[in-house]
C-alpha cells in the first residue's frame, strides 16, 4: 500500500485530486498534504507531497457550545474534525487539516494547511500557502442540484409515459423487464435521447470529480444513474417498478439540496500569500491584503489592503483598496455580468472582467468603478 506520493499539477485542487487517485483514497479528509512549492502562484504548476492520514481527532460538541482548542494544531494533536463550532487559540502548522460543519475561529497563523468550515471562518493571523474553504459543500451541492433538475425532468417524463403504457396494456410494473425498458426509453425520448444522455453524463462527471468534497449519497445516486438508459441491468433497475423508485430517489435528492438563496457564509482574515480562498458567501480581507492568491466568492470580496498578483472572482461585488503592482505584474479581477468592481488605485496591468467583457488598465488609475451598462463595459 502506497503511504505517500509527490505530485505536480497546474492548480492546488488538481494536485489534491491527483494525489487522492494515486493513494487510492476517495475523501480529501483521508490524507494530509505538504506544499513543496515555496512560492505558489495560481495558474502555475504546484508541487505537493500527500500521505495517508495517520490521526484525526473527531471532536463532539455539546449543543449550543463551541469547542476550545488551546495552543497550536500540529503533528502532536493531529488533524481536527468538529461536529460544531471550533475555536483554536494558536497557529495551524504545516500539513494539517481542520474541518468543521459549523464555524471556525483561529487565533494565530495558518501555514501550508487546509481549513474547511461551513458557516464562518475567522483567522486572526496570516494565511500562508494554504487552502481555506467556507461553505464550499453547500455551493457545490447547490450547483449539482441545478444540474440534477434537468435530469430528473426527463426521468419523470419517462416514468409518466411508462405508467400510461402500462395502463393501456393492462400490465404491472414488475412485468416490464430491463430489456423492454431500454426500448421504451428510446421510443419515448426519440430525438431528445442523446441530449438527455449528455446532460446525465455531465452531472455524473461533476459528482465524480468532486467525490472527496461531497456526502456519500451523491456518489450512490451517480452510480445508479450511470447505466440508466444504456445498460439498465447494471444500474440495478430490473423492471419498471425499480425505475420509478430511482426517479423518486433522484427527485428527493434534488429537493434536499436545492438552492435556498442563502449566501451568508463568511471568510475573514488579515492577509494571505500564495493561497486558495473560496467562500459560498463573502470574503473580507481586513489588513495588508492578498499576494498571488486564487480567490472566489459567490457573493462579495472586500480587500482593505492591496491585491497583488493572482486572480479574484466575486459574483456580486469586488471592492479593493489597491490592485496590481508598480512593476506591472498581472492581477485579474472578475465578476458576473450584473456585478461591479471598485478599486481605489488600479495599477497598470490590472485586468478587469465583468461578464464576458474585459478591460486592461494600461496606466495607474485612481477611482475605478467597472460595471455593465446597456450591454457595454463602463470603467
Amino acid at each position: 500500500m502506497v503511504e505517500s506520493v509527490v505530485v505536480k499539477a497546474s492548480t492546488l485542487e488538481e494536485a489534491i485530486e491527483q494525489a487522492l487517485v494515486e493513494l487510492g483514497l476517495k475523501k480529501r479528509k483521508e490524507m494530509d498534504i505538504e506544499l513543496l512549492t515555496e512560492l505558489y502562484v495560481p495558474g502555475q504548476a504546484v508541487e505537493l507531497k500527500a500521505f495517508r492520514r495517520q490521526q484525526t481527532e473527531d471532536l463532539a460538541n455539546s449543543e449550543g457550545t463551541a469547542l476550545m482548542m488551546n495552543g497550536d494544531v500540529d503533528r502532536s494533536t493531529g488533524n481536527l474534525r468538529s461536529s460544531g463550532d471550533l475555536h483554536i487559540t494558536g497557529n495551524v502548522q504545516p500539513s494539517l487539516f481542520i474541518e468543521s460543519v459549523g464555524s471556525i475561529m483561529i487565533g494565530g497563523t495558518v501555514q501550508k494547511a487546509i481549513v474547511e468550515g461551513e458557516r464562518t471562518v475567522r483567522i486572526s493571523g496570516n494565511v500562508l500557502s494554504s487552502a481555506i474553504h467556507v461553505g464550499v459543500r453547500d455551493a457545490l451541492e447547490n450547483e449539482l442540484s441545478l444540474r440534477l433538475e434537468g435530469v430528473v425532468h426527463y426521468l419523470e417524463r419517462i416514468d409518466r409515459a411508462i405508467s400510461e403504457i402500462l395502463v393501456v396494456r393492462d400490465r404491472s410494473p414488475e412485468e416490464i423487464d430491463a430489456a423492454e425498458l431500454n426500448r421504451l426509453f428510446h421510443w419515448i425520448l426519440e430525438e431528445k435521447f442523446l441530449p438527455f444522455q449528455r446532460m446525465k453524463q455531465e452531472f455524473i462527471q461533476k459528482v465524480k470529480k468532486h467525490t472527496s468534497q461531497l456526502s456519500d449519497d451523491w456518489e450512490v445516486l451517480a452510480d445508479h444513474l450511470y447505466n440508466v438508459l444504456s445498460d439498465t441491468v447494471k444500474s440495478g433497475v430490473r423492471n419498471a417498478q425499480d425505475f420509478s423508485r430511482l426517479v423518486r430517489e433522484a427527485r428527493q435528492m434534488h429537493d434536499r439540496h436545492a438552492e435556498d438563496g442563502k449566501l451568508d457564509s463568511l471568510l475573514e482574515l488579515p492577509y494571505a500569500l500564495n493561497s486558495v480562498l473560496t467562500c459560498n458567501g463573502t470574503i473580507t480581507v481586513t489588513d495588508r491584503g492578498l499576494c498571488n492568491c486564487s480567490v472566489s466568492a459567490r457573493r462579495d470580496v472586500y480587500v482593505e489592503g492591496i491585491c497583488r498578483g493572482g486572480e479574484m472572482y466575486a459574483d456580486q461585488k469586488i471592492s479593493v483598496l489597491e490592485s496590481g503592482s508598480s512593476t506591472g505584474g498581472k492581477t485579474v479581477l472578475k465578476t458576473s455580468e450584473s456585478g461591479t468592481i471598485t478599486i481605489g488605485m488600479a495599477r497598470a496591468g490590472t485586468e478587469l472582467w465583468v461578464g464576458t467583457e474585459c478591460h486592461l488598465v494600461e496606466k495607474d488609475q485612481v477611482g475605478v468603478f467597472a460595471r455593465m451598462v446597456d450591454g457595454k463595459l463602463i470603467v
